[in-house]
């Protein structure tokens, strides 16, 4: 056999009729992600959670946020052949999120986090339940293999639990002791916001900051990062000489903050005229 084998062909028939193949797969590919990508990536980067088809990687920084962007298609085909399913589609890489425990290891029931060794044994109930769900696998290597496989999803699930992980407030994934949510929910959390700023944003361009959070709770950076967008997204159309009337006026009042009935054609003219000087102008006013 090869040095990686496929998932499916080490994956029990026990754990498919529990019908968790899926679940099993992603946390397989998480767990095996250093065997999957190798040691140079895994060494500035870590695997957070599946959520569908889109796996979330910490990284250590933008730099290497960008490298591995532009391997992600390499990197996602590596992940599904080892796990022999076309589970992953998609990858986001988050800079600045990496945590201490990417150097977490797994070897049986030895595992490294922050460089400390620590020995996690299983208990009985644990290690009869691994051994029970390989029970029907008549090859050793085979057994051997998924057994191996299952402990280690155990362990993983203990260090957590050791270490005060509990379960997130909206799913049942475990997430760090500082933290309310999990990576996918947090990063859902942040998606909503912004697809709600966004969308007042668009029905009123001229709303601040202090006006936009008699709507919703979000923060200012994240006000400030979709402005923005919305801003260079109407200025480009502008600079192509593709924008009509309406998305003027919105890019004028999203740029001065001024309300449709207190905007003059002077108002348009000028503002329209500082876009066109300089395609690139940012113009956000809080």
């Amino acid at each position: 056999m090869t040095a990686v084998h496929k998932l499916s062909e080490l994956l029990p028939l026990t754990i498919k009729k529990l019908g968790i193949t899926k679940r099993y797969n992603s946390e397989s590919a998480i767990i095996h992600w250093r065997e999957i990508v190798g040691d140079k990536i895994a060494n500035h980067s870590y695997p957070l959670s599946v959520q569908r088809d889109l796996l979330l990687v910490a990284v250590g920084n933008p730099v290497w946020g960008h490298h591995l962007s532009m391997m992600k298609q390499d990197i996602i085909n590596k992940i599904n052949a080892f796990i022999g399913d076309n589970l992953i589609r998609d990858i986001r890489f988050q800079a600045g999120y990496l945590k201490d425990n990417q150097n977490l290891e797994h070897n049986g029931e030895i595992c490294r986090n922050e460089q400390k060794a620590y020995h996690v044994k299983l208990d009985e109930t644990e290690i009869k339940i691994a051994n029970e769900l390989v029970s029907t696998i008549s090859n050793e290597e085979l057994r051997n293999k998924i057994n191996r496989i299952i402990k280690k999803d155990f362990t993983l699930k203990k260090i957590r639990l050791n270490n005060k992980w509990h379960k997130c407030d909206q799913c049942n994934t475990l997430c760090p002791p500082e933290d309310t949510l999990c990576s996918t929910c947090k990063l859902n959390q942040k998606q909503q916001t912004r697809q709600q700023i966004y969308q007042l944003l668009i029905e009123n361009p001229w709303l601040r900051y202090s006006e936009l959070t008699n709507y919703i709770n979000a923060s200012f950076d994240a006000f400030k990062e979709v402005k923005e967008r919305l801003i260079t997204a109407l200025t480009d159309d502008l600079a192509r000489d593709n924008i009509d009337e309406i998305k003027k006026l919105t890019l004028v009042m999203l740029a001065t903050g001024i309300k449709p009935e207190q905007i003059t054609d002077a108002v348009i003219d000028n503002t329209l005229k500082r876009f066109r000087r300089k395609k690139h102008v940012s113009a956000f006013r809080g």
